[in-house]
């Protein structure tokens, strides 16, 4: 169960960072016998388990129903009742298949970008102020002279 919640995480941690965007993923811990709802974050994502006796579903609810529309909201569920509501609120839906998608085509696009990267020339003297790039130049005469080859 940690190992699929902890890939559950590096997906998400991925696809925000390549996306620049922030996520919240919200476990279900109703079964737990936490009193307190224990958030943390990493990266751009917020993990959230819910307290005790509380589900996933009813703290996205209790989200959802205390948005004030600052920003673009998108619930990734299957879950038609959660749908509804959702709709009602002016929060977008998501089906769990197409983030999956979307997943995928961020990672491989960001892929396709690396496979292709080509890092061109990068000369110091592009990198230097003047009298550093004069001062190297002096060592390097200096140098050629003395080893006898100028």
């Amino acid at each position: 169960m940690e190992e699929e919640r902890q890939k559950v995480i590096d997906l998400f941690l991925g696809h925000a960072s390549l996306k620049d965007t922030e996520a919240m993923i919200v476990f279900d811990a109703h079964r737990s016998n936490s009193r307190e709802i224990a958030e943390s974050s990493v990266g751009r994502v917020k993990i959230v388990f819910t307290r005790s006796g509380q589900s996933a579903d009813q703290f996205i609810e209790r989200y959802i129903y205390d948005y004030k529309g600052e920003r673009r909201i998108f619930v990734v569920t299957s879950d038609y009742a959660q749908q509804k509501m959702i709709f009602g609120k002016g929060v977008y839906r998501k089906p769990p298949q197409e983030m999956i998608q979307e997943m995928r085509t961020t990672e491989k696009e960001m892929r396709e970008k690396i496979d292709h990267y080509q890092p061109g020339p990068f000369p110091l003297s592009g990198r230097v102020n003047n009298g550093v790039r004069a001062r190297l130049e002096d060592m390097r005469r200096a140098k050629k002279f003395n080893c006898g080859e100028e």
